[in-house]
């Protein structure tokens, strides 16, 4: 190869590879600059016109919602709007195209030459962009489009389509564009009759010839009924109508059919009025039911033109009465939020319980000692869960008939600074009712919601019978029924077991396992629940079948003689092992009961196994 040849070769490699990594260069996008096509922000855009072969579709954003100005005056569907600014947002180019690389054939197939879908977002009155939507290219799932200037074809781009759910917007799946844009005019309209957000709803009201059911609510707070009664409202049951209203389909009709007026028809003319946040007035929809109990019911809505035809399920309005919408909760109690609980009943003194810091504090005997925190979350989930059986009366002159002109219980409830005071009474057919003080409704309940607030201020106590630390025990004496007592001592700083049994020293034979196991078993003893009628309970431990007496020393005061206490149990069947068994601290007048399992705990020897 001749020199001039080769130096010829080399310079031209040299320029190639220069071109190569300029146009790499040039095409990889820079860092920060975004790639699309037609790049803007959803809120900049507040007109688009669609322009086809066969329809022109005008839009007007105004406020939140998109709006139909032409063919027709209606509000838009959002899904189809938000769809289309989804998708036109989502375009990047794979490949770019001048008119001369298309062929005539080709030209005519990418639909650029006359039958393409014209779209115009405008802000203010001025252009943000201009695009043309070709068809399908030979590559697949790819489209033609055209960036344009006025009426122009330029920069024409081979784009992909987007996968259905790949968009920037979670909340959007995204069909093919094209089909979108093939959508005709009246499917541009809103499907839905109405167009808020339920959680800003702050007055709903229903009325019908001369009844009338009113509700609101404040922000963040539950639903009250204020006619034709004015008490708690069922929140789920009237956020269930409320969310049907606003998910209800409606098709527009063009002419009003005689056969809907509400002359027509046997029930009369419903209207619905509904206040909501950022509403400069309430939307008003008036409802016609048809003569045909099963047929469509027609509707109009103040905040939009038309009038439209919905479900016959729709008729389910004219069904509604208070008291199906009426809270059925019998109370609604915070329990983080509640201070104070009194128990007032015929039977026995009354109860008074008050939260201290995080310790609920029960008044027995004029003492305050400290109460039994699963009796009071009970009593919250309890009457939280209670159910109104019947709305028995909502005005009663006469409360004999509810046994409420003498209460046998009242439950007063405190949260914060304010009380609440529910009267309990017996009435008709064993009936037991409630009434509120300063309410004059009364209730009808399951008489078994008794059993959850008990009147003795006993099954209000802690169920702590014996607290000490390991550390302070120095002796614990077992003795199972006529048999010998077996004596443990305990060296807590060596953590060290001896003992005797009958006089003879059984060191070796304790299981120090076993010994350390009663030990912090002992130290924080709970009972299973307390016993209401003492007498028999009494009577058993007179003979008990097992007594634990614990030595143990003040840790307060190191210096003082250490304090025995002594536990004594007994089965509540003489001579049987029973399913629960009678125990007693001391002298302490209160009586408790354990469960078997806990029993034989207890009872457990602690010697090891003769091998």
């Amino acid at each position: 190869m001749r020199a001039t040849t080769t130096i010829l070769l080399l310079v031209l490699t040299a320029g190639l590879a220069w071109f190569v990594l300029r146009f790499d260069a040039a095409s990889r996008p820079v860092a920060g600059v975004s790639t699309r096509l037609i790049d803007f922000k959803n809120t900049e855009a507040d007109a688009i016109e669609i322009s086809g072969k066969d329809q022109k579709i005008t839009l007007q954003r105004r406020g939140e919602y998109w709006w139909i100005t032409s063919p027709v005056e209606d509000r838009a569907n959002p899904l189809l709007t938000t769809i289309l600014l989804e998708s036109l947002k989502s375009f990047e180019s794979i490949e770019s195209l001048k008119q001369d690389d298309l062929d005539k054939e080709d030209w005519k197939r990418s639909g650029l030459n006359g039958t393409s879908t014209k779209i115009t977002l405008r802000q203010g009155g001025k252009n943000i962009a201009i695009c043309r939507i070709g068809g399908h290219t030979p590559i697949e799932n790819t489209i033609y489009l055209a960036i344009s200037k006025n009426n122009s074809v330029d920069n024409i781009h081979v784009v992909q389509l987007p996968k259905p759910g790949v968009t920037q917007n979670p909340d959007v799946v995204l069909p093919d564009i094209l089909g979108v844009l093939q959508t005709p005019a009246a499917s541009w309209r809103d499907p839905a009759l109405l167009r808020l957000k339920a959680d800003s709803v702050r007055r709903l009201i229903f009325s019908a010839g001369t009844g009338i059911i009113e509700f609101k609510r404040a922000a963040n707070e539950p639903w009250e009924l204020v006619k034709p009664l004015q008490t708690r409202a069922s929140d789920e049951r009237v956020n269930a109508v409320l969310a049907a209203l606003l998910h209800f389909e409606a098709k527009p009709i063009a002419k009003v059919s005689e056969a809907a007026t509400p002359g027509s028809a046997a029930l009369p003319g419903m209207k619905v009025s509904i206040e909501a946040e950022n509403l400069e007035k309430p939307v008003e929809v008036a409802l016609a039911a048809a003569a045909d109990p099963a047929g469509e019911i027609q509707a109009t809505a103040t905040d939009r033109p038309g009038t439209f035809l919905l479900p016959a399920k729709a008729g389910n309005i004219w069904k509604l009465q208070p008291n199906d919408l009426r809270d059925p909760r019998l109370a609604r109690i915070p329990g983080e939020e509640l201070a104070a609980i009194r128990i007032k009943s015929i039977a026995n003194p009354e109860i008074i319980l008050n939260k201290q810091g995080e310790t609920w504090m029960l008044t027995r005997f004029g003492k305050n000692e400290p109460a039994n925190p699963e009796r009071v979350l009970s009593f919250i989930n309890e009457m939280n869960a209670a159910l109104v059986r019947e709305f028995s009366a909502d005005v009663a002159n006469n409360l004999d008939p509810f046994g409420l002109q003498q209460p046998f219980l009242e439950v007063e409830w405190r949260v914060k600074e304010k009380s609440t005071l529910l009267k309990f009474g017996q009435g008709k057919d064993n009936g037991v009712f409630c009434q509120y003080d300063h309410e004059p409704f009364i209730y009808r309940i399951n008489p078994l919601l008794l059993g959850t607030l008990p009147t003795d201020s006993l099954k209000w106590t802690a169920l702590n019978i014996l607290s000490v630390s390991t550390l302070t025990v120095k002796r614990i004496i077992l003795t199972e029924g006529a048999t010998p007592p077996v004596n443990l001592l305990y060296d807590a700083e060596l953590a060290t077991w001896s003992g005797a049994l009958a006089g003879k020293d059984i060191t070796v034979q304790i299981d120090r396992s076993k010994a350390n196991s009663l030990l912090n078993r002992l130290s924080n003893f709970s009972a299973e629940t307390w016993v209401s009628d003492r007498t028999a309970g009494y009577e058993a431990l007179k003979n008990p079948s097992l007594t634990i007496q614990i030595l143990a020393a003040d840790p307060l005061r190191p210096e003082a003689a250490p304090r025995p206490r002594l536990l004594s149990f007994a089965p509540t069947a003489p001579g049987r092992l029973t399913a629960s068994f009678y125990g007693q601290l001391d002298d302490n007048p209160d009586i408790f009961l354990i469960s078997r399992e806990t029993y034989r705990e207890l009872v457990m020897p602690v010697m090891k196994q003769a091998q």
